[in-house]
């Protein structure tokens, strides 16, 4: 429940499943307290939730052996006719749990490209061999993307490729679609004028995120563009780190960072563009909030990143190698500066992308998917 796209995605979707008559569940591992948390947001929406503090992102087989006994307990109590799993670790435990539980429908949803640049060598093909011995008894496999479906029928080999399925994330999007560009509140704030061009990158700071590429760019950006600045918003494991990188390259004056901010609407308005340097994504929420608050993005060509940017029509795509992506970037400010930038999301955009990621549609889609397979199972 870290502040970020799956735990936004989950907390959706359980309550707009609650609006269908489900009665449900979340069940979440222990945040890093870096990174904070969506616990308010779930109890805003009055969900049930119960954390495991054992289960943790790293890898601790008492830890992990301790939270699966609990899963199990919780799953006895409940007796739930679905489990639905999301994120690595809690798939892997979850989906066992169900399996000694025998509960009748499991579903998993993957949120991205999970098999590079997550986790090292030995670990990525660990985790693929028991994602693949998992699916056998996963009832339907979900993925958020058209290619991302296509890639886990290629890695998980099942043998019957309509088990996977694709169904897009599902954001509230309201407070984005509706906030009008440049409303200059959160620019104020900052200390930034008018005549200021800021650059954001929204994400948590973990090695994947790669913002020491962004920063190491910063040291001649700053120099071609002398009005340009760089605001990092998120916290995580990697801020010390960045933070004494940014003063070692004496930018402090230009490179700002923000932590975790809530009404993150208001920060999408008033960027000049928001950037993503990642070594994979998955379906970055940074960039759909982005493309419904008319923001223009660029972002770098990885994982589900360009499919969602449509191949670039609705944003620039950055390359992955330094150099290339600091002339790829460079060019990208230039153009907006000079009002050559053609990929700046219209109204047309902003309103198609606030409507294709609703909640609405992912709670319809998910609660058919499950009442087909439950009349399945009680026939």
């Amino acid at each position: 429940m870290n502040v970020g796209g799956p735990s936004k995605h989950v907390v959706n979707l359980t309550d707009g499943l609650n609006n269908f008559g489900c009665q449900s569940i979340l069940v979440s591992g222990k945040t890093n307290a870096l990174e904070g948390n969506l616990y308010e947001l779930a109890s805003e929406k009055n969900i049930e939730l119960r954390i495991i503090d054992c289960m943790e992102r790293s890898v601790s087989p008492i830890k992990d052996f301790l939270a699966f006994i609990k899963i199990l307990k919780i799953i006895k109590e409940f007796k739930p006719d679905i489990i639905h799993t999301h994120t690595t670790k809690a798939g892997i435990l979850g989906r066992l749990a169900s399996l000694f539980c025998s509960v009748p429908k499991i579903y998993h949803t993957y949120h991205g490209h999970i098999f590079n640049s997550y986790f090292n060598k030995l670990i990525s093909i660990l985790i693929i061999a028991i994602e693949r011995i998992f699916s056998s008894f996963t009832t339907k496999i979900i993925s958020l993307t058209p290619n991302l479906s296509n890639e886990l029928r290629s890695i998980l080999r099942p043998k019957n490729p309509d088990k996977i399925v694709t169904i897009p994330l599902g954001l509230d999007l309201k407070a984005n679609y509706l906030m009008p560009r440049k409303n200059n509140k959160w620019r104020t704030s900052m200390g930034f004028s008018n005549d200021d061009f800021v650059v954001g990158i929204i994400a948590r700071l973990v090695p994947v995120k790669n913002h020491s590429l962004l920063i190491n760019s910063m040291t001649v950006l700053a120099q071609r563009f002398p009005d340009l600045h760089l605001v990092i918003v998120g916290d995580g494991e990697k801020r010390n780190e960045l933070e004494l990188q940014v003063k070692e390259l004496g930018l402090k004056n230009r490179i700002h960072f923000c932590g975790i901010i809530k009404n993150l609407e208001t920060v999408y308005s008033d960027l000049d563009l928001l950037v993503l340097c990642s070594k994979n994504e998955g379906t970055p929420v940074c960039i759909i909030e982005a493309l419904a608050s008319g923001c223009p993005v660029s972002a770098t060509d990885v994982g589900g990143v360009g499919e969602l940017l449509e191949k670039g029509r609705l944003g620039r795509l950055l390359s992955l190698e330094p150099n290339s992506f600091l002339e790829d970037l460079s060019n990208a400010i230039k153009d907006l500066k000079e009002n050559n930038f053609k990929e700046i999301p219209n109204a047309k955009t902003r309103k198609y992308i606030s409507d294709y990621y609703s909640v609405d549609k992912l709670a319809r889609n998910i609660f058919k998917l499950y009442r087909n397979k439950l009349e399945d199972y009680k026939t």
